[in-house]
This record gives C-alpha cells, sequence and structure tokens, in this order.
C-alpha cells in the first residue's frame, strides 16, 4: 500500500525543487513531488500490513521509521504533514487489465492497468495509449458502427499489451532493487 501525505509550503524546501524524488528508505521506496508551487505529495510505499492509523500506529510507524531516512530540509515538512492527520492509504500493485467494453466509453492509462509509480510509467503508458487508439480508429468515419469500432478496440488491446509490457516491466524490477532491505548494496545506493 501506499499511504499519501500533503507537504505544505515544501515545494522549495525539496533537494531539487521542482523534480520528483525518489528516497530510497528502508523497508522500501518513498516518492516525493510537487503538485503545485506551495504543495509536495509524499507516497510512502509500506509493504505487508497496514499499521493502523485509527489506533496512531501508522503516524508512529512514519514519524519513527521513515521520517529519519527524509532529506534534513523536509523532514519539518513531513513531520507537520503526518501530525495534520490527513493520511491517506491507497492499494499500490500491478493490476493487469481486462478488455472492457463499454458503449461510449474506453479506459486507458493507468484506469486501465496499473503499474508501480515509481518510474512515473503511469503517464507514459496513458499517452502511447491515445496515439496506440487514434490510430487504431482512425479510419473509422461512423462512430455508431459497433463492429468496426469493437475491431478497433481488440486490435488496441492487443498492440497495447506489449507497448504496457515495455514500462510494467522495468517499473516492478526497479521497485525490487529499491524494496530489497537485505541487500548489502543498498545502503552505498542510497548514500549516491
Amino acid at each position: 500500500h501506499f499511504v499519501a501525505l500533503l507537504m505544505e509550503d515544501a515545494s522549495d524546501e525539496l533537494p531539487y525543487p521542482g523534480h520528483g524524488h525518489v528516497v530510497l528508505a528502508n523497508p522500501s521506496p518513498v516518492l516525493a513531488y510537487p503538485i503545485s508551487p506551495t504543495e509536495v505529495r509524499v507516497l510512502v510505499d509500506v509493504p505487508g500490513k497496514l499499521p493502523s492509523v485509527a489506533t496512531g500506529e501508522m503516524q508512529e510507524y512514519l514519524l519513527e521509521k521513515i521520517l529519519p531516512q527524509m532529506p534534513k530540509k523536509i523532514q519539518p515538512f513531513f513531520r507537520a504533514a503526518v501530525e495534520n492527520g490527513r493520511i491517506r492509504l491507497m492499494p499500490n500493485r500491478e493490476m493487469p487489465g481486462e478488455p472492457s467494453f463499454v458503449s461510449g466509453a474506453i479506459l486507458l492509462g493507468d484506469a486501465f492497468n496499473c503499474r508501480h509509480p515509481l518510474t512515473g510509467g503511469g503517464m507514459t503508458v496513458a499517452l502511447s495509449d491515445v496515439e496506440l487508439l487514434s490510430n487504431m480508429i482512425i479510419g473509422i468515419d461512423d462512430l455508431s458502427d459497433h463492429k468496426r469500432i469493437e475491431k478497433g478496440l481488440m486490435e488496441f488491446y492487443e498492440e497495447r499489451q506489449k507497448l504496457a509490457a515495455n514500462i510494467n516491466i522495468p517499473a516492478g524490477a526497479l521497485y525490487s532493487v529499491f524494496a530489497a532491505s537485505e541487500d548489502p548494496a543498498l545502503p552505498y545506493m542510497r548514500r549516491a
């Protein structure tokens, strides 16, 4: 699962303002990226059983286990975000997509299938999906011709699998490397 926090007034305090950051924390990576001129979204990957937010276990986990591993300059903002109590939880797993045919709608990018966001592949796949889908249906003049639309969508789904795999496989592999808390090389990567 991901634990999402919002650090306020922290954008300029990131080690590289205006850029996304991956903190190679133990036991798993933490993502931090600006979402506005002042706000930074933080996604803490929490493997295994989630500590309870209701009992305060999650706040304790974030403050005792994760906070000390965050860059010093943003630690006060991270602490404030945890203490603010606006902690959101979301599943974080690869979810393969199954073709879906709903008249008037199509799912693209992460809405169709998910991958670990460590590589930012969701947007890449979404843009690829738009290009691929437009190429598959470009010759269809009558969008009420459901047979031709369905044929174009089937071609889209088949081609899409290959393109999405090129993003999904490295995303999963990179996560496995960064979350390998027992790997003796990880402390060196964290310092790099």
